[in-house]
């Protein structure tokens, strides 16, 4: 009699579930998650070169520094390092806008919440650029007025020697790393206030939208 064949494979298969699709999300979000995505990245990669080589000027020039500097130029090298404390924290903003971006995507929010957590999250980056810029600005004037006090009378000290009025403190190269590193830091805190208002554009623009087709 037939015999029916058996089944040499008894090890049932286990199918892997594949992951829940993403919640759906209104048009007008979905242009601000891309705006945060390519501004913070941007801004984030900008800020970071321009953050990482004012730490090594300031840095540099602190560590080979003369025994005794005089008062204005101590506080415009404190002033320029607080307004790069102030431009890290402005590059980390940047680099939270990237997870807004995908925090927006995962949880599908709709246009006025993403609008709203948007502006709030600028707001603050708003306020730490300003201040960083604030700050260095402040910082460029008693390093530059510093320099150009030394500058005009160092002509006079070279020609009258050791007695002239200028003798104690020449004009150093150090000094003018300091220069390039406060100036590094206003472009890096510049940069971040670009970027917010870029971002306050896109935050009106998706909060009065009255696109809410599902992409």
């Amino acid at each position: 009699h037939a015999t029916t064949p058996r089944n040499r494979c008894t090890t049932p298969v286990l199918l892997r579930a594949a992951p829940p699709p993403p919640p759906p999300m209104a048009r007008a979000t979905a242009n601000l998650a891309k705006t945060l995505w390519t501004t913070g990245w941007l801004g984030w990669w900008t800020q970071s070169a321009l953050t990482a080589v004012s730490a090594v000027l300031l840095l540099f020039a602190n560590s080979v520094a003369r025994a005794t500097i005089d008062a204005p130029s101590l506080v415009g090298r404190y002033l320029a390092l607080a307004a790069l404390a102030a431009s890290t924290v402005s590059t980390f903003s940047s680099w939270m806008y990237t997870r807004m971006a995908k925090r927006f995507r995962r949880k599908g929010l709709g246009a006025a919440d993403a609008a709203r957590r948007t502006t709030d999250a600028i707001g603050m980056a708003s306020k730490v650029s300003l201040l960083g810029m604030g700050l260095g600005l402040v910082g460029a004037e008693a390093i530059v007025g510093t320099l150009a006090a030394r500058a005009l009378v160092q002509g006079p000290a070279i020609v009258y020697g050791a007695g002239g009025a200028a003798a104690a403190a020449p004009l150093q190269a150090l000094d003018v790393l300091v220069v390039q590193a406060n100036t590094n830091t206003l472009v890096s805190c510049f940069c971040g206030l670009l970027s917010t208002m870029r971002l306050r554009r896109a935050a009106e623009r998706c909060a009065t939208s009255a696109d809410e087709q599902i992409v």
